[in-house]
């Protein structure tokens, strides 16, 4: 996210930006991926959360422009890793 400007004139965005950061979970998943990576079954462990609600929250965070997803292509399946954007 270091490189990514945020304007104020835009309400969907910051609205988008504040719901995401409103919840105490999906601050530590941004601390969490600003340190590296991670998958969402990593993120739903170490944060001791179903892998559903993982997922439910992951999708504000994107939403929001604060985390973005990436494939793993050694993994089997439709796993996907968790990054800062």
């Amino acid at each position: 996210m270091a490189d990514r400007q945020l304007t104020l004139l835009d309400d969907e965005e910051l609205e988008a930006i504040g719901e995401a950061l409103s919840s105490p979970i999906r601050r530590k998943i941004i601390g969490l991926v600003n340190e590296k990576s991670r998958s969402i079954l990593e993120l739903a462990r170490e944060l001791n959360v179903a892998l559903s609600t993982m997922s439910f929250h992951i999708k504000i965070l994107k939403k929001a422009g604060l985390v973005k997803t990436i494939g793993s292509p050694d993994k089997r399946g439709n796993e996907k890793n968790v990054s800062q954007w």
